[in-house]
């Protein structure tokens, strides 16, 4: 089937669809598929299709935000055996629906690839996990928690888990001719905004990840630029294949973090990089991540 329009879900509840291998081809510039205010919904086994000029690439002028499972919200979600290819957004995008998160989202056994922008995205969201998942030639990054300052509610993400995936293909491709990014980002690029609600970021795993390919590898970046601070940040278990610069000295960047847990990474990088290079982090507990030419745990400031 070919749709010109996105497919909605709207308040719905208790709604089990079996694709069975159906095929959604997305065309044109829009979310394939959005619930909105939905609960209790489970897809499983569908192939989604976008159509993407540039497959894999970010074009941050305006066409970045047709996502391929958008969720406004709604809670007990489940998304299973799932393959998202050429979407020009995110493989899944978690928000609000009005001005309450989501709650309850779970993505298993899937695969995102060719996208445009995130393999998996969350600014409004908790109890968010994603499971043994796939991707291929991811135009930003991989995972990323960015929740913006609001006039009207506070975004963010808390209890968040993403454990077990595999990367294959370029991490970071952009129309400007830019080339790599890191596998995972936890913050918001910005500071303080004078009238609107900070953030809440708390109680994020990022755990099992095997980047094959990506120039960076498991490289990660946290910053919240002095508006709010993450905390309860774990990042454990991740290996990456290609020797990696790092970012600004560190596999993960660490800023504006209290309590940070980065143990058990490999990665292999050029000499001076450590697994942790931390601004004006607090409470590190950083041991056992090794790799080719690391420096140490922990940078000096």
């Amino acid at each position: 089937m070919t749709s010109t329009s996105e497919v909605v879900i709207n308040a719905r509840s208790g709604l089990v669809i079996d694709g069975r291998g159906y095929i959604l081809n997305s065309s044109g510039y829009h979310n394939a598929v959005r619930l909105q205010c939905a609960t209790g919904i489970t897809i499983r086994n569908m192939v989604i299709v976008g159509s993407n000029p540039a497959p894999g690439t970010l074009d941050p002028n305006g066409r970045e935000h047709a996502h391929g499972l958008h969720v406004n919200g709604g809670s007990n979600l489940r998304f299973e055996g799932l393959t998202i290819d050429k979407m020009q957004g995110d493989g899944l995008y978690v928000a609000q629906c009005g001005t309450t998160w989501a709650d309850g989202v779970i993505i298993r056994d899937s695969m995102i690839s060719n996208n445009g922008r995130m393999g998996i995205a969350v600014v409004a969201g908790k109890n968010v996990r994603a499971e043994r998942m796939r991707f291929h030639n991811i135009a930003f990054h991989i995972v990323v928690v960015e929740p913006d300052w609001n006039s009207n509610y506070r975004q963010g993400g808390t209890d968040l888990v993403f454990t077990g995936g595999v990367s294959t293909g370029w991490v970071g491709r952009f129309s400007s001719g830019l080339v790599n990014a890191t596998a995972f980002y936890l913050g918001t690029p910005y500071g303080a905004q004078a009238g609107k609600y900070a953030p809440i970021l708390s109680r994020v795993t990022i755990e099992g990840y095997h980047v094959r390919d990506g120039r960076l590898g498991i490289a990660t970046r946290l910053e919240t630029l002095n508006g709010y601070r993450m905390s309860n940040v774990v990042i454990r278990n991740n290996r990456g294949d290609v020797q990696s610069s790092g970012v600004g000295g560190g596999i993960v960047e660490a800023g504006q973090v209290d309590v940070l847990t980065v143990t058990g990474n490999t990665q292999p990088v050029n000499s001076g990089i450590y697994a942790v290079a931390p601004v004006g982090a607090s409470g590190l507990s950083v041991s056992a991540n090794t790799g080719t030419n690391l420096a140490g745990q922990i940078k000096p400031s």
